[in-house]
């Protein structure tokens, strides 16, 4: 008796399966008359073969799409060998101003190494004054004047030092690569 019950229940469990998998199906897919405006389903004289109107507009305004597509395409295309030839021309500038870019962040990395060790020197300096119980009031003030001078001197030469460097030379513009166009959905 239980063997039977076991053989109900998986025929049971199959048949809704199965049910339920072919539902979805049969749902999703309308047919040419329900697309065509809901005709009786009687109507077994319209043959599946024909085009609903509207779908037929969807055809002509995707044709129409994929004609200026092709033509957007040419344009890419063309653009393309464009920025192929532009791309060559701003690798070439920038294998030229490469060397002067070097030379132009190697001074200016010099004039900042001078400036910190002048710093550093003056600092020192005054540090080792301050910190001496023994120095007097007076010599502390002239070692403050004294680094205060330096400070000074080693701004204003390293002002001096960057306007007579110049303005960093100019990296070319890179140019921009064309957005290809977007291919139009079947309907």
């Amino acid at each position: 008796m239980k063997a039977t019950n076991a053989k109900q229940v998986i025929v049971l469990l199959t048949a809704l399966t199965l049910g339920f998998v072919g539902a979805p199906a049969q749902a999703a897919e309308p047919t040419v008359t329900e697309a065509a405006g809901g005709a009786a389903a009687g109507n077994s004289s319209s043959s599946s073969s024909t085009v609903a109107p509207r779908d037929a507009a969807a055809i002509a305004a995707f044709r129409a799409s994929m004609v200026d597509f092709r033509a957007a395409m040419v344009t890419y295309r063309s653009s393309m060998e464009n920025f192929k030839v532009q791309i060559e021309a701003y690798k070439l500038a920038m294998e030229e101003i490469k060397p002067a870019l070097v030379a132009y962040n190697t001074a200016r990395k010099t004039i900042g190494q001078t400036f910190a060790a002048s710093m550093t020197v003056s600092a020192t300096a005054y540090k080792a004054v301050r910190s001496n119980p023994s120095a007097s009031p007076e010599a502390k003030l002239a070692a403050k004047t004294t680094f205060e001078a330096a400070k000074t001197a080693a701004v204003t030469a390293r002002q001096a030092a960057i306007t007579a460097l110049g303005a960093a030379p100019v990296k070319p513009a890179k140019p921009e690569k064309p957005t290809m166009p977007v291919r139009p959905v079947r309907p």
